[in-house]
């Protein structure tokens, strides 16, 4: 299950691979009040994403075997990628992750197709984890020590996590896809865990996995 608490669609969650695709799910931690500066800076939910988009362009293309001869169009290699970011958990708590649909390979630019196949799941996070960290110092987000400390501890206790689903093979699992795709995009606060007492103006949210919250007088 990913970091967030909630359950994926069944099969899949947080990176997915095309033809044959995947669910990702990224999650940054709260050690060294990391998550509270997202919440005290939005803009940085949108300037990591695009920082996680550009570490898995390089990163996929890089894995891929190819000819000799072509391998100098690797840099112009592209993975299709559909990613959304979540500032949220269950119960609303704050939680800072990435929900990335992937392709298991890239596209060169005539329009072929290299499948990757194996996910190296430490050495991807690895780069992400150095990359997120090296940003947030340039933006004077993080202190360099703090930094630094956060990229020696082991990878597995740095707080930093993928959630890696089962491939969807495409295009027979239409449904599949379908499910990841509204996961992926799934709104903070949806219609079916709210109702409301008009006599009381009470407004109350249920999440499944989450204890219930109460807005009194609407």
């Amino acid at each position: 299950m990913p970091s967030c608490g909630l359950a994926p669609p069944t099969g899949n969650v947080s990176f997915t691979r095309v033809p044959s695709g995947g669910f990702w799910s990224i999650t940054l931690p709260k050690k060294m009040g990391l998550r509270k500066r997202f919440q005290l800076n939005p803009r940085l939910h949108r300037q990591i994403g695009r920082l996680i988009h550009r570490v898995l362009t390089r990163w996929t293309a890089a894995q891929i075997g190819c000819h000799r001869n072509r391998r100098d169009q690797r840099e112009k290699a592209r993975p299709g990628i559909i990613m959304a970011v979540q500032s949220f958990g269950a119960g609303l708590k704050t939680h800072v992750h990435y929900h990335i649909l992937i392709s298991d390979g890239v596209w060169f630019p005539d329009g072929s197709y290299y499948a990757l196949g194996h996910w190296d799941q430490a050495s991807l996070l690895g780069q992400l984890r150095h990359s997120i960290l090296k940003s947030l110092v340039a933006r004077r987000c993080l202190q360099p020590e703090t930094a630094n400390l956060l990229e020696s501890w082991p990878l597995e206790r740095s707080g930093f996590s993928a959630f890696i689903g089962d491939p969807i093979s495409q295009p027979g699992d239409q449904p599949r896809l379908q499910r990841v795709l509204n996961y992926i995009l799934r709104p903070a606060l949806p219609l079916k865990h709210l109702s409301y007492v008009e006599s009381t103006g009470e407004v109350r949210y249920s999440p499944p996995r989450a204890a219930s919250k109460v807005w009194e007088h609407a």
